[in-house]
């Protein structure tokens, strides 16, 4: 199958007498052709470390996100569900680079987080520093209602 011309193709080496003795497999082959592979790794999201923890009064959730904007955060807590959405921008832009080792993920980032218990809407902070988004979410007080002494009448 001949590359895409929709994006960069990906080409296995070609094959040297004595390399490593073995043949690329037919289905890697056609994997490193295939335009679904460059859609996935061009057009795909990561997912930032994130710590998730209680204190005796809040929740805690905190993000490594270094090298992202703060405009570039989107942050939505709807009822028990807070999502984290922001994208990091590659600092090199368009220069063409030959990677010997990646594992820094640029492009669009999405993290959807269950908070698992109830909390006050009003306190709610959040903060970006050294590289880490850190949001705090107050635990709600809950109202046991006015204290009342009974006797018992034996």
């Amino acid at each position: 199958m001949p590359p895409s011309s929709r994006g960069a193709s990906l080409e296995a080496a070609p094959e040297r007498p004595g390399a490593s003795g073995t043949r690329l497999d037919p289905f890697v082959r056609h994997t490193l052709h295939s335009s679904k592979l460059v859609v996935l790794v061009s057009e795909g999201t990561w997912h930032p470390p994130t710590d998730v923890y209680e204190t005796t009064d809040a929740i805690v959730c905190r993000m490594e996100v270094a090298g992202v904007r703060p405009e570039d955060f989107q942050i939505l807590l709807s009822g028990d569900t807070l999502t984290i959405r922001g994208r990091r921008r590659d600092a090199a832009g368009a220069v063409r680079r030959c990677f010997r080792q990646m594992e820094v993920s640029y492009g669009v980032f999405d993290r959807t987080i269950m908070i698992p218990s109830p909390y006050n809407p009003d306190g709610i902070q959040a903060s970006y520093k050294n590289g880490f988004l850190e949001i705090i979410l107050p635990k709600a007080v809950r109202y046991r209602g006015p204290r009342v002494c009974l006797e018992i009448g034996l």
